[in-house]
């Protein structure tokens, strides 16, 4: 198994490479939290203070956090194994991707 762990940083990081790139861009600003938990539905809420002083929340599903975080590692060459099951899961404050393989034996 190997584990990749990103930072709230790296995660709104690659939130905004993320949604710039479908044309639907989160609002420039700074981030203030990140609440992730992949047992709910969004799995993620971003909340933003915005560069006019409002504070923005974005929501995001699973899979589109996923997406990010896939997109976002092989845009920075973050080495991340093309087979085996992926599965996004919380660590403290931050968010990690997990790889498994099963191996067959016989």
């Amino acid at each position: 198994n190997r584990r990749i762990l990103f930072t709230p940083d790296e995660v709104f990081r690659a939130l905004l490479e993320y949604t710039a790139s479908h044309n639907r861009p989160i609002g420039e600003g700074s981030l203030l939290s990140l609440h992730f938990d992949p047992a709910e539905n969004p799995a993620l809420v971003l909340m933003i203070n915005g560069k006019d002083g409002q504070i923005e929340n974005y929501s995001f599903r699973l899979a589109e956090l996923g997406a990010a975080i896939i997109t976002f590692c092989r845009n920075h060459k973050v080495p991340l194994p093309h087979k085996g099951k992926k599965s996004l899961i919380k660590v403290d404050e931050a968010v990690a991707i997990t790889v498994g393989h099963e191996w067959e034996i016989v």
